[in-house]
């Protein structure tokens, strides 16, 4: 997935290295609670551990296999200044061993004014009979919210940058 912004890159990375959420949490309607469990800056840039619950509908076919009170993940993302990149990686807290969820942000230059960032999801759920469901349809999930979070992006960047 690819979005564009309309701001210089080392304007937006200035922004994004320190390890602050430029999208205020309030505006992720999805997220139930959260909590920052680490928090470190590095010599490359930094790395944070935050514990996610999510609120939202559960689909027929995973309903008994899945329970509301297992919408639970660690996120852990590090951030490298040198390249503009974040790697992230989404621990559920049911089948820690069976779910495989890694997320690249990179950001580039896109003319003197502009600012692209480029995201791509490696999704692998290893569950027989429902994974491959599950996977597109988590798929499709982080895709509308990655569409959602890049209009707040632009929004929060409007706001602290003009």
């Amino acid at each position: 997935m690819e979005h564009t912004f309309g701001w210089p890159k080392k304007e937006i990375v200035g922004i994004l290295a320190s390890g602050e959420d430029p999208v205020p949490i309030n505006r992720m309607p999805i997220v139930s609670d959260y909590k920052i469990c680490d928090f470190r800056l590095t010599e490359e840039g930094f790395f944070r551990r935050i514990e996610w619950g999510l609120q939202g509908k559960i689909p027929s076919f995973a309903k008994t296999v899945i329970k509301p009170d297992m919408l639970r993940f660690d996120e852990e993302t590090s951030w490298l200044n040198g390249t503009a990149t974040f790697k992230t990686e989404l621990k559920p807290h049911i089948w820690r061993n069976k779910v495989r969820c890694i997320i690249m942000v990179q950001w580039y230059e896109d003319g003197h004014s502009k600012s692209t960032r480029v995201v791509d999801v490696d999704l692998r759920i290893r569950v027989p009979v429902i994974g491959k469901k599950l996977e597109h349809m988590i798929a499709e999930i982080l895709k509308q919210n990655n569409e959602k979070y890049a209009v707040r992006l632009n929004e929060s960047f409007s706001e602290m940058l003009g």
